[in-house]
C-alpha cells in the first residue's frame, strides 16, 4: 500500500515561489553574453533550485508492504522492518526529514533510531 505524503499550503508557495526566483534568475542571466562559468552558474541553479525541489515535491512517499516500511523522497531512501517498529507518535517537530507536511509521525524503530513521516491518512 503506498501512502502519499501530506503537503502543507506554506510548502507549495515556498516550492513555487523559488522555482519561480530561480527561473526569473535563470531567464535574467540569458539575456547577456554568457562565459562558462555563467552558464554553469545557470546548471546548478536550475538542478538545485527547480530540479531538486520538483523531485521532491513528486516523489515523497510511503510505501508499506511485505513486511516493510519504504521511505523515499528525492535521493533518499529508507527501508524499516515493521517488526523493527517500537513506537508511532504524532509529532510538529519541523527538523529535516522526509515529511512535506508539518503534521507528522515519528516512527522510533531500531533500538532507539527515528523518522518522521507525513502520510495524508495517518491511520
Amino acid at each position: 500500500m503506498v501512502f502519499e505524503s501530506k503537503v502543507d499550503v506554506w510548502l507549495q508557495v515556498l516550492f513555487v515561489m523559488s522555482i519561480a526566483y530561480c527561473g526569473i534568475t535563470c531567464f535574467s542571466m540569458m539575456r547577456e553574453p554568457l562565459d562558462t562559468a555563467g552558464w554553469f552558474t545557470i546548471g546548478s541553479t536550475l538542478t538545485i533550485g527547480i530540479a531538486f525541489p520538483v523531485w521532491l515535491y513528486l516523489s515523497t512517499k510511503y510505501k508499506v508492504g511485505e513486511g516493510q516500511c519504504r521511505v523515499s523522497s528525492g535521493p533518499f531512501r529508507w527501508v524499516i522492518n515493521l517488526d523493527e517498529i517500537e513506537d508511532v507518535t504524532p509529532t510538529t517537530n519541523v527538523l529535516s526529514s522526509p515529511a512535506l507536511s508539518l503534521e507528522r509521525l515519528r516512527i522510533t524503530y531500531s533500538g532507539g533510531k527515528t523518522i518522521m513521516v507525513s502520510p495524508e491518512d495517518k491511520k
